[in-house]
């Protein structure tokens, strides 16, 4: 998350990193699904946890770039509400797709499948400006004389 949170800063863009992002989220999916090796499955869940989990500082960069004051908290709210509802629906999902198909594969193809449509909603964004910070202040000779 650090990183590719320097990284968007530096570059001053938002979108492509996030789509990126979820992008290696989704490439890793399918690889832990299509993988017959564990420990090969297990590595993809690291890059696909990688993805997914690296994009959050510039989502919520993006998020803020676009709302404000009153609308921030409400835009944030429906977000973290339904993030709460992917979160009780996300397991059963699972579940019920393991249940019809007897195995993990089309349940992580499934989850590949939404994680590569963020990627894709992200790159149809609009371009923001990105605010540049000010430089840091240093702490030589700010003490008063």
């Amino acid at each position: 998350t650090l990183i590719l949170s320097r990284l968007s800063d530096r570059a001053g863009e938002r979108k492509r990193h996030l789509a990126a992002a979820s992008f290696l989220g989704a490439v890793g999916l399918v690889g832990s699904a299509l993988s017959t090796n564990p420990y090969l499955a297990y590595a993809f869940l690291c890059v696909a946890g990688a993805g997914i989990w690296g994009g959050l500082g510039v989502f919520w960069t993006i998020v803020g770039s676009f709302m404000t004051g009153v609308a921030a908290a409400a835009g944030i709210a429906l977000i973290n509400t339904l993030a709460q509802v992917g979160g009780l629906v996300g397991p059963w999902f699972i579940g019920l797709i393991r249940d019809w198909t007897g195995s993990f594969t089309a349940a992580l193809l499934a989850m590949s499948g939404f994680t590569l449509a963020a990627a894709l909603i992200a790159l149809t964004l609009e371009d923001k400006p990105v605010r540049r910070a000010l430089p840091p202040v240093g702490l030589r000779g700010t003490a008063p004389q």
